[in-house]
C-alpha cells in the first residue's frame, strides 16, 4: 500500500477527517471487501474507529463491537462509564461493570487483599462506590 500524499488512501483520509471534524457520521462503500482493505489499515493505523452495520459480528469490520459481555470494547466502556457520573447516561460504578474490567488488573499491587472476591461479592446491577 502506498503512503505517499497521492495515494487514494490518503485522499480518502484527508477527507474522513474533514467530515469527522464538523462532527458528521461516515460511510465508504465498496463492492468487495479487498476493495475497502487498504482504508481499513489506514483507519487502523491512525486509530480512526470505524464499524459495518451489515456485519455486526464480524469482528474484522467491527473492533470494537460489544457482542460478548467480555469483548474488550464492554470491559472498556465499563472503565469508563463513571468517568462523567453526573452527566446523562453515566451512573456511578455497579458491580457488575466493576468486575468486568477490574478482571484484567494484575492481583498485586492493583488490588487490595481479597479485593476481587469482594468485587465479585457485589450485587451486579447495584452501585458500587
Amino acid at each position: 500500500m502506498s503512503h505517499g500524499y497521492k495515494s487514494p488512501e490518503y485522499s480518502i483520509l484527508k477527507t474522513i477527517e474533514r467530515h469527522l471534524s464538523e462532527r458528521k457520521r461516515i460511510m465508504v462503500l465498496g463492492s468487495c471487501s479487498y476493495m475497502l482493505r487498504p482504508i481499513l489499515a489506514v483507519l487502523r493505523r491512525e486509530g480512526i474507529p470505524f464499524h459495518n452495520p451489515y456485519r455486526k459480528s464480524n469482528g474484522f469490520w467491527n473492533p470494537l463491537r460489544t457482542s460478548s459481555r467480555q469483548s474488550a470494547a464492554n470491559r472498556i466502556l465499563s472503565l469508563l462509564i463513571a468517568h462523567a457520573a453526573f452527566e446523562p447516561g453515566h451512573h456511578r460504578w455497579r458491580g457488575g461493570e466493576l468486575a468486568l474490567w477490574t478482571e484484567w488488573l494484575p492481583e498485586q499491587g492493583a488490588l487490595t487483599e481479597h479485593g476481587r472476591e469482594i468485587i465479585a461479592a457485589l450485587a451486579p446491577m447495584k452501585e458500587a462506590i
